[in-house]
């Protein structure tokens, strides 16, 4: 069973993530997010120490495609 702090370093601690930022939907890629907590414009790297993960937030990696196999090419 995994611990909660192993829980916690699987992702990236950063204000993009946190429940207290807000991003604009129009942008895909951001430099900045809008701290409500602090009520000011952050980097989108940057982390305070009221961050909470969003887990709504996180935006997950593309998998990549699994080649299939020509069936001529395995022939003899």
């Amino acid at each position: 069973m995994k611990s909660k702090r192993k829980n916690q370093e699987d992702y990236v601690r950063c204000c993009l993530n946190c429940e207290w930022a807000q991003v604009d939907e129009h942008e895909e890629f951001t430099d900045s997010v809008y701290c409500r907590y602090h009520k000011k414009g952050k980097e989108s790297d940057d982390r305070c120490r009221h961050y909470c993960y969003d887990l709504l937030k996180r935006k997950p990696h593309r998998h990549t495609e699994i080649p299939t196999l020509d069936p001529e090419a395995l022939s003899l």
